[in-house]
């Protein structure tokens, strides 16, 4: 591949930061972004003995979930955490010593972000 055909490649891509606005905004764009069936973990499905069993999530119960986190605004209490390369982005949210921790996974798929991973825990 040459110097221009990346560059290319590059620029074809879709931006995350303008990607994650909207994906956080918009429910529609949300569920068009997101690749189901979802493989996850859901710790309210779950018995204490199967922690790390797969979840896979329906568009519903994932749509009524991840509304769930983005209408709670960032507090004293809740963090973020992003961790980006060129075609795999890991979104945490987590308050410190608790339970409460959730992680999307987005992959990279012909130049767009989509979410292949989701994993909620609240214990």
């Amino acid at each position: 591949m040459s110097h221009q055909e990346i560059t290319k490649h590059k620029e074809e891509r879709e931006n995350f930061d303008n990607f994650f606005s909207k994906f956080r905004s918009d429910s529609s764009f949300r569920l068009s972004r997101t690749k189901f069936p979802l493989d996850g973990y859901n710790s309210d499905e779950k018995e204490i003995d199967s922690r790390d069993t797969l979840y896979v999530w329906s568009k519903e119960d994932f749509n009524f979930y991840a509304e769930e986190d983005f209408k709670k605004q960032i507090s004293i209490n809740i963090k973020e955490h992003i961790t980006k390369s060129d075609s795999l982005v890991f979104y945490r949210r987590y308050i410190e010593d608790s339970g409460y921790n959730i992680n999307y996974k987005f992959n990279i798929i012909s130049g767009n972000w989509y979410l292949v991973c989701y994993s909620y825990k609240n214990y």
